[in-house]
């Protein structure tokens, strides 16, 4: 089963919120950019992915799943939907 976190992801260009689960061999990234779709990048990558925190809390993921629902109904990826709708069974199964 997948385990779906929530993190910000440092580029070059600045940072942003993102979804994502390591694999063995790469990491699959969900980025709220149009059209919204899964990213992979090889595992090395996770140093750019830090913790996203909410009054020095972790960020509560049900809360940003609901921005994430929201883009991927305006892109219609699979894949995205895939990916959000096993982290909503992970965030009830958490709750």
């Amino acid at each position: 089963m997948k385990d779906i976190k929530l993190g910000n992801y440092h580029t070059g260009q600045g940072q942003t919120t993102c979804l994502y689960w390591e694999g063995n061999k790469y990491i699959h990234v969900l980025i709220p950019e149009f059209p919204l779709s899964v990213h992979r990048k090889h595992r090395a990558e996770t140093r750019h992915i830090t913790p996203v925190l909410f009054k020095g809390r972790p960020y509560p993921m049900a809360r940003a799943l609901k921005t994430y629902r929201r883009m991927q109904r305006l892109s219609g990826s699979a894949s995205a939907r895939a990916m959000l709708k096993q982290a909503s069974l992970e965030a009830k199964a958490s709750a």
